[in-house]
């Protein structure tokens, strides 16, 4: 829906006749279309990332349920339960920076910080103040998305110790390198 939107307004600015203020136009509602859907996707993966952790404590709590009332079966039960060491259950499932929402989160941060240098450069500004601009919105917006990501993270870390209370150790899960 927003790329037949986006790509109506293109449309109609390329066909407006002025040809240097419409190439100039479309390139900013392409810009804000791309930003506008990758903070979406961002979003969304943060939401799906969330899903997946609780989904996966969900099924540690099952297999420990298993075990606990099947003792013989655990020796054969390969995926971890809230028995085992939480630092190895949930390193791999809490924050990361190789994670798929991490890695839109950082396009976004460049793609803010190349608009930021941009707006600064079509303001007539010294390359310089373009730049620093450019730095200052990508330092900015990669912390705005780490900070997002880590607070939806901390509140399902929150819902799960509370829904299970075995499942999550606060001083370990929210911090899996420590």
């Amino acid at each position: 829906m927003v790329a037949s939107g986006g790509t109506a307004v293109v449309a109609g600015l390329l066909g407006s006749g002025d040809t240097d203020t419409a190439r100039t136009a479309a390139a900013l509602a392409i810009g804000a279309m791309v930003l506008l859907v990758g903070g979406v996707v961002f979003v969304r993966l943060v939401h799906y990332r969330v899903t997946g952790l609780e989904y996966n404590t969900a099924l540690d709590a099952l297999r420990t349920y298993l075990v606990s009332r099947a003792p013989e079966v655990g020796p054969y039960v390969v995926m971890p339960t809230l028995a085992d060491d939480v630092r190895l259950r949930m390193s791999s499932r809490v924050r990361s920076w190789t994670g798929l929402a991490s890695t839109v989160g950082l396009v976004n941060s460049v793609l803010l910080a190349l608009a930021a240098g941009a707006l600064s450069g079509w303001a007539r500004s010294h390359w310089g103040v373009a730049l620093v601009a450019g730095l200052i919105v990508l330092v900015n917006a990669v912390l705005g998305h780490r900070a997002y990501e880590r607070a939806i993270i901390d509140r399902a870390i929150t819902r799960l110790r509370d829904r299970l209370p075995g499942a999550v150790n606060p001083g370990t899960a929210a911090n899996p390198g420590t």
